[in-house]
């Protein structure tokens, strides 16, 4: 008899999974290279109790298979700001965190009081001798060529670290668009992709396509709870009318 409302139940709590991964995605679509996140489900099959018929039945639930990351690359954007990086093809960058090594497109740099290259949240942007970049006071033009070396008007000072894994779905989301990779996912070198200065990537969330998922989302959601709601009026009709019947 409750078969019902749990199936609708399952369905319910799947749309709103998906409305809080789509009303991420919308909250994030200024972020730069954020990646858009997806939600995927699947059908859990289950048997009724009653396994005595000759055609047993069988009730189909929502299940939520898990989230799956769009790794495609967000557009560059011109800033004219000399420590934002774009990184035009595949590719990440390397920080030194309290944590270990994490990884990011984010290209948005600064300088600290020491001099230090640095994301928005302190953490130094890695060479690809493993130290970080350090500008001296007097040295005040910074150039990124497109294979990632890194110079001052009084010469290079060392070259960005970039790398790239062989499986991308691996990588885990930690905070900030940063990511740290599993056992058997080692980074490796890459020297294929170009670094534009003066440029960063922009998040890969299309609006409007993020928006009309939402409207149609919360029509099935509202849709599912009218189900939900007939289904318990049914049940309580039909418990009146047996407590009238054996009164």
């Amino acid at each position: 008899m409750e078969n019902t409302l749990y199936v609708a139940l399952s369905r319910q709590t799947a749309l709103w999974r998906n409305l809080e991964t789509s009303a991420n995605n919308m909250a994030n679509m200024n972020t730069p290279a954020y990646k858009a996140m997806e939600p995927h489900f699947t059908q859990y099959f289950t048997k009724t109790s009653n396994d005595e018929r000759l055609l047993k039945d069988k009730l189909t639930y929502t299940h939520d298979f898990g989230i799956v990351r769009d790794l495609s690359d967000g557009a560059l954007q011109k800033t004219g700001n000399d420590l934002d990086f774009g990184i035009n093809g595949d590719g990440y960058f390397v920080l030194d965190t309290v944590d270990g090594e994490r990884y990011t497109r984010n290209g948005h740099f600064k300088l600290n009081n020491e001099g230090m290259i640095v994301t928005e949240d302190g953490n130094p942007l890695l060479g690809q001798d493993g130290k970080p970049f350090f500008i001296a006071p007097d040295e005040a033009k910074i150039t990124l060529f497109k294979d990632g070396t890194l110079s001052t008007e009084n010469g290079p000072i060392g070259k960005v670290k970039l790398v790239a894994f062989d499986d991308r779905l691996k990588l885990k989301e930690t905070y900030s668009g940063m990511y740290k990779t599993v056992e058997g996912n080692e980074p490796k070198e890459t020297v294929e992709t170009a670094l534009e200065q003066g440029m960063l990537e922009q998040s890969n969330v299309k609006p409007v396509v993020e928006m009309t998922k939402v409207i149609a989302l919360h029509r099935a959601y509202e849709a599912t709870n009218k189900l939900i709601d007939a289904e318990n009026q049914r049940r309580d009709k039909m418990m009146d009318t047996f407590a009238r019947v054996y009164q």
